[in-house]
């Protein structure tokens, strides 16, 4: 049985990381790069290859396109949200899915799932050799003891991770983004501009909420969207 985890970049994904070196168990790490994640995601996920944590990078390709970004832009629309998360599926876990098979199956999931979302880990597949497990929660962890997790192992808890155009961002994440990453802020608003369906924002325009406030409370949430926890 080969084992995997799908791996997001954020704390429940270090802290299933962790969780896992802790109980001597060997299992590859999966991140795909779609282009997307914020430059501190992407930082973290190279820390942790260059450093040997048995983590590898996939580099997807959907209809001729390495950048979810520019999939979109060219496409002229943005990820829908009530399609639930396509694009997690097209750009994380059908690649995924592709390197585990070709590894040889059967094989196992371990999912960052914490104690939170116990809800979650129901799972279904038609997949009859995967199977899944959800270490974080057998271990009785939630968020917060993901993060003492990390802190007591001496690492930097990760930003939350998930693309800066994300339309399941709350107000608050696209004021971090405009705070913090102007840049990438201005990007997913040109992308709304250029879409001819659906816009980011579910009232007004991304554009409006700049610039953010001068003090504001930034939720960190992990992800209740993503499949598999990969968007943790």
């Amino acid at each position: 049985m080969k084992y995997y985890q799908p791996y997001g970049g954020g704390v429940n994904s270090l802290a299933l990381k962790l969780l896992l070196i802790e109980q001597g168990r060997d299992c590859q790490s999966v991140f795909c790069n779609h282009g997307g994640d914020l430059p501190e995601t992407q930082n973290h996920v190279l820390m942790m290859i260059k450093e040997d944590f048995n983590m590898i990078e996939l580099k997807p390709m959907v209809e001729g396109y390495n950048d979810i970004y520019d999939f979109y832009y060219d496409k002229k629309f943005v990820p829908l949200v009530f399609k639930g998360r396509s694009c997690t599926d097209k750009w994380k876990t059908r690649p995924q899915r592709k390197y585990y098979k070709s590894k040889g199956e059967p094989y196992k999931l371990l999912i960052g799932f914490d104690l939170e979302e116990k809800g979650r880990a129901n799972i279904e597949t038609k997949l009859k050799k995967v199977s899944f497990e959800y270490p974080l929660i057998d271990a009785g962890l939630a968020r917060r003891d993901c993060i003492k997790l990390i802190k007591e192992k001496g690492f930097e808890v990760p930003v939350k991770s998930d693309c800066f155009f994300c339309p399941f961002h709350s107000k608050e994440r696209w004021w971090a983004l405009a705070r913090d990453h102007p840049d990438l802020f201005w990007k997913a608003v040109r992308l709304e501009e250029n879409s001819e369906g659906p816009r980011l924002v579910r009232k007004g325009w991304l554009k409006d909420l700049y610039p953010p406030p001068k003090t504001f409370e930034m939720v960190d949430m992990g992800c209740n969207k993503c499949l598999f926890g990969i968007g943790e």
